[in-house]
């Protein structure tokens, strides 16, 4: 989840707005407004997680458009996916199932912000410049 609210917080940087909700009910509320237009991007190893598609099967149901990181094709949320992105995290004796999965899932979640950026890079180094110049005048003020 930590990984995730991190690159909340860069495409906010690049103009995309977007919000990660750890909460099931705010993930609820939040695909019951989603509409056509649109875009969740689920992150999930198993793919099973109940509140996580139920909240999934909610926005596609109001027509947003669904991408999915996660470990198998063939998890319940991947089949509601309209695209998906397979991170096959194998287990080792070293870091183990979990922590292979995060560092695949950041690296996934890295590639994703940087073809997302480079789809308008001129308008996102705009914005890194206005996000980033507010931040720092916000602190030089104090």
């Amino acid at each position: 989840m930590l990984s995730v609210l991190m690159y909340s917080t860069s495409f906010l940087r690049i103009g995309v707005r977007c919000q990660a909700y750890p909460d099931a009910h705010i993930m609820m509320m939040s695909a019951s407004l989603l509409q056509e237009g649109d875009v969740v991007l689920v992150v999930t190893h198993s793919g099973r997680t109940s509140d996580v598609k139920a909240a999934v099967e909610l926005a596609k149901k109001n027509g947003a458009k669904i991408i999915c990181i996660t470990h198998s094709y063939h998890s319940p949320i991947a089949k509601l996916a309209d695209y998906i992105i397979c991170s096959p995290a194998p287990e080792t004796p070293l870091l183990g199932r979990n922590a292979s999965a995060r560092i695949l899932q950041l690296t996934l979640l890295d590639a994703f912000f940087v073809s997302v950026a480079q789809l308008n890079i001129e308008q996102a180094n705009i914005n890194m410049q206005k996000t980033g110049a507010i931040v720092i005048s916000s602190h030089q003020a104090r």
